[in-house]
């Protein structure tokens, strides 16, 4: 009907155990509740007598791994574009008290196949909110980018940092800092946590770069960088953080829209995102997508009344836009959280004349199995 296509996770009821099920529905949960450009968007679940479904946006680019596989080794500028994402994704997620436990190439994809493709971490199966100081005892993860403490049971949010660092590591040489024979002794040699930059590999690898290594890899996980301080280092700024090629105009007209957004209606407000995740199509979102990369300036993936302010000195030259901004902020901000994710920033900008236009909405209804109101709930004067 749309012509958009999604990924449709199936999985049989019978080939579950209770504790498999119960990470499932964890792993919806959260997935449901995460809004981040970096992270794999849930849309739908369903189940019936046999199985249960997870709808989700659909990532035709690949995985990392099979990047780093045809490639052998990425370039210094290139794994810091891809570090950055990851680091981004990894800072929201703790920074909402989630951990997840099992990041590695292989969970995280390209979106499509183009060169500048968006990158998405998945598989949330193994993640689980945290307390703050929680010490947790569950062993999870993958052999070759499992934290040594979680291989002891005794073990916090941290560990996504060690497996941050391994994937690092991957990503400029070409091979892991530990290895073996079998899965034994491939996690008998992390549970050491012994491993060596001295490596042929490494030669032309930049100082920086190998600082990160070591720092994200400390075996004390207390002496480990956060997500946040992992996006800010040296490396980063260096490598993946050039002046970007922004389109100014489309910065200044999706600011324009972000001011002039209003809801009237709570039913309003669902059908119009319903819209963007159900019947827009990609294009827009990738070039809103670095509008919003360029006003979040801390990479967290959420954009706060300060972000919004810069944003417009920048652009607009305003000298005080706070005014402005409280406006955007009490128009856009419907969850009332202080902030602007990922989902009310594309609801705010979106262009309305083209994403509302009556073909768009008749599909957008037919989808809603003909309910019985139509265009009065939206406002075209938007």
């Amino acid at each position: 009907m749309t012509g958009l296509k999604r990924a449709i996770k199936i999985i049989n009821k019978n080939e579950l155990s209770e504790g498999e099920r119960q990470r499932m529905a964890t792993e919806v949960e959260i997935l449901k509740q995460i809004d981040h450009p970096n992270i794999i968007k849930i849309f739908e679940f369903y189940e019936d007598e046999a199985f249960f479904y997870i709808v989700s946006e659909l990532c035709t680019g690949g995985e990392l791994f099979d990047r780093i596989a045809y490639e052998t080794r990425l370039s210094e500028p290139d794994a810091a574009m891809i570090m950055k994402q990851v680091f981004s994704a990894v800072f929201y997620c703790h920074k909402n008290k989630i951990v997840h436990r099992d990041l590695k190439p292989e969970n995280i994809l390209y979106l499509n196949e183009s060169i500048d493709s968006p990158l998405k971490i998945i598989d949330f199966g193994t993640s689980k909110t945290f307390v703050p100081n929680e010490i947790m005892n569950q062993k999870f993860g993958t052999p070759y980018y499992i934290a040594p403490e979680v291989l002891k049971k005794h073990y916090d949010e941290k560990c996504d940092i060690w497996s941050c660092g391994v994937i690092l590591y991957v990503i400029l040489s070409g091979k892991p800092p530990f290895t073996g024979s079998d899965e034994k002794e491939i996690m008998k040699n992390v549970e050491k946590g012994t491993f060596s930059i001295n490596i042929p590999e490494f030669e032309d690898i930049s100082s920086e770069a190998k600082r990160l290594i070591l720092n994200l890899m400390a075996y004390d996980a207390s002496k480990r960088p956060t997500a946040e301080e992992a996006l800010n280092s040296e490396w980063i700024k260096e490598f993946a953080g050039k002046k970007s090629h922004l389109n100014v105009q489309l910065a200044k007209q999706t600011l324009l829209n972000l001011r002039k957004f209003r809801v009237h209606h709570k039913l309003q407000h669902a059908i119009w995102v319903f819209i963007i995740q159900n019947v827009t199509n990609g294009e827009e979102k990738m070039k809103l997508l670095e509008v919003f990369k360029e006003l979040d300036k801390d990479g967290d993936g959420i954009l706060t009344r300060e972000d919004i302010i810069r944003g417009y000195k920048t652009i607009f030259k305003v000298e005080d836009p706070s005014d402005i901004v409280e406006k955007i902020m009490n128009r856009v901000d419907s969850d009332v959280s202080g902030t602007i994710d990922y989902m009310e920033f594309l609801m705010g900008t979106m262009n309305k004349k083209k994403n509302l236009s009556k073909k768009i909405l008749e599909n957008a209804f037919k989808m809603l199995d003909k309910v019985d109101f139509y265009y009065d709930f939206i406002d075209f004067s938007l």
